[in-house]
């Protein structure tokens, strides 16, 4: 019974992690393309209701899947050098939180 509990836990891990990985990336992936190939102007694909909804959903799934990660994240897992690492991650992530809407402003100020 235990075992059945541990590979469902073990199984969800992977699924979250590549959730998050998989929405962190495509949302990098737009910010570069608004950034640098100047997609804000494309007026075609910023109407478009699909596009519209990646973005939002990726927002979403990202943003949920590294809190879950953050509140899943066990010290009893690491290696003795590495529990003072982890323990700056629920801190620094919330922060990222915080501090991304003033981050992507600031990097939309010095490219364009």
């Amino acid at each position: 019974m235990a075992s059945t509990g541990l590979k469902c836990e073990v199984l969800m891990k992977v699924v979250v992690r590549g959730m998050h990985l998989t929405s962190t990336m495509i949302m990098l992936t737009l910010l570069i393309l608004e950034c640098f190939c100047d997609l804000h102007k494309n007026s075609k694909l910023q109407e478009n209701s699909d596009f519209k909804k990646l973005v939002n959903y990726c927002g979403i799934a990202m943003i949920s899947s590294g809190i879950w990660l953050v509140m899943h994240m066990k010290k009893e897992d690491a290696m003795p050098q590495q529990n003072q690492w982890m323990s700056y991650f629920p801190p620094k992530f919330f922060m990222s939180l915080l501090l991304t809407p003033i981050s992507d402003k600031l990097a939309m100020l010095m490219v364009g």
